[in-house]
């Protein structure tokens, strides 16, 4: 699970952001349900979240070359 923003928010909006989920992740109900789910829960930072994403489009990138599949249009 992950949030996103538009391009251009300020910074200061998404570290409040970051903290209230951050603040709400920390209570066991929620991390509880989440698990059920098959939602690993983790908090990271806008800067730590935009590496991950950009490993990830990464892995798939090659993924998608080695088995041929074509993208969409």
């Amino acid at each position: 699970m992950a949030l996103f923003a538009p391009a251009g928010v300020p910074d200061a909006i998404i570290t409040q952001v970051n903290k209230a989920v951050a603040d709400a992740m920390a209570k066991p109900a929620l991390t509880s349900f989440l698990e059920d789910q098959l939602i690993e829960p983790m908090i990271t930072s806008a800067p730590e979240f935009a590496a991950f994403v950009a490993r990830e489009r990464e892995q798939t990138g090659k993924i998608l070359v080695k088995f041929k599949i074509p993208k969409i249009q």
